[in-house]
């Protein structure tokens, strides 16, 4: 009984590491798209600055 409860603690630990762990993994790639996506944005931004100061 000992040793069954010990596996459903460890797989409990390991189901709720690995959600943490997928947890982070799309955090850190929807922080790398935003940050993409904004300096896109800025670099357009820049162009009709660019054009009215060529003009």
């Amino acid at each position: 009984l000992n040793y069954l409860s010990n596996i459903s603690l460890f797989s409990f630990a390991l189901s709720i590491w690995v959600c943490l762990f997928l947890f982070k993994i799309i955090l850190s790639i929807m922080i790398v798209s935003y940050t993409i996506s904004e300096k896109k944005h800025l670099k357009n931004l820049r162009k009709p600055y660019d054009d009215i100061s060529a003009l």
